[in-house]
């Protein structure tokens, strides 16, 4: 009896050991030391690249992006280290061990892009999207309607020598009587203008325009009376003016200096100088600032400098910077 309650025990303890128990699974990484051998034992090294004025770092001959201490097969690599303002670097190097490169970057020299002048734009006033014709004729020349409407569509303008502007036509209503806004900008006083409007139930009538007295009226098209053409282009002033003088490139297909001219012009208005003081030497120190200015009222360009003495120094000044590095050097006057 005894021995038959040992064996049903055995049995027991037998079956109970024979069930499945769930083990918790530690999972650890290789030890540094193996990954560093596994590394070693495909021929494979890391390097490093130190630079104190590089911002940008390539392995040209690969497509892996460079980091830190990135492993590498035994080989050659071409290297490039880059920054703006700077000289960029590149060396080929042969990969044999644990490589740490410390490459410091030239800074570039000054690089002059040419000259352009600031003056007012002739013949021309640039408001608000629209070139208005500003032309001794504007005030000596009377014409009728349709020889006004013809006249518009013939006339040219050559701004700065190489940009021309072709596509003129007569103002509208609307136009001409803004203009008494820009009294101080554009000079229209005591003359009578032909617009663009016309009398679609009489077609020998269309409006004139006495901007002094923000009228306007009909009058027959045989008649004569004064003619300011305008071009209708919305250039994108509210661009920084290197991002201006991108835009007339890509845009408008200028030379880089063209349009660094047409930029300045467009976007800083006429020079104006103020402040002016005699100094030693024949010189006299002055402020030489732009007509317009940003949304919080800062000046585009407001700059004291020192200049041989001239006479009427402050009458449609001539401003002649050079272009370096892509940036305004005021070089003379005029």
């Amino acid at each position: 009896m005894i021995k038959i309650l040992f064996l049903t025990l055995i049995a027991f303890f037998v079956a109970c050991g024979s069930k499945d128990v769930p083990v918790k699974k530690i999972i650890t990484d290789k030890p540094p030391t193996l990954q560093l051998k596994h590394k070693r034992e495909l021929n494979m090294f890391q390097l490093y690249v130190q630079t104190p004025n590089g911002t940008r770092i390539r392995i040209l001959n690969i497509k892996p992006k460079y980091k830190d201490g990135i492993w590498l097969k035994r080989g050659k690599y071409h290297i490039e280290v880059s920054a703006k303002k700077h000289i960029t670097h590149k060396e080929w190097i042969n990969l044999q061990k644990d490589t740490n490169l410390t490459i410091a970057l030239k800074q570039k020299r000054d690089i002059s892009m040419g000259f352009i002048h600031w003056k007012e734009i002739d013949g021309l006033k640039y408001i608000d999207g629209i070139f208005w014709q500003d032309q001794t004729i504007n005030k000596q020349r009377k014409m009728d309607w349709n020889n006004a409407d013809r006249y518009c569509k013939n006339l040219q303008i050559t701004i700065n020598k190489n940009i021309l502007i072709d596509d003129f036509e007569l103002p509208n209503e609307k136009e001409l009587l803004k203009l008494r806004k820009y009294n101080t900008r554009l000079d229209y006083s005591g003359a009578i203008y032909w617009s663009a409007s016309t009398d679609k139930e009489h077609k020998q009538f269309a409006k004139y325009i006495y901007i002094n007295k923000d009228k306007s009226g009909w009058y027959n098209k045989s008649g004569k009376t004064y003619v300011r053409c305008i071009s209708r282009k919305h250039y994108p002033l509210n661009l920084p003016l290197m991002q201006l003088v991108k835009h007339f490139i890509k845009q408008e297909h200028y030379s880089y200096l063209d349009a660094y001219e047409f930029a300045v012009d467009l976007k800083y208005g006429r020079p104006v100088i103020k402040h002016v003081v005699k100094a030693k030497n024949h010189t006299v120190k002055l402020t030489l600032r732009s007509q317009k200015y940003d949304s919080e009222r800062n000046y585009f360009y407001y700059k004291n400098h020192t200049v041989k003495e001239k006479r009427d120094i402050t009458i449609n000044p001539n401003i002649k910077f050079e272009i370096i590095n892509n940036k305004l050097v005021f070089r003379k006057i005029n």
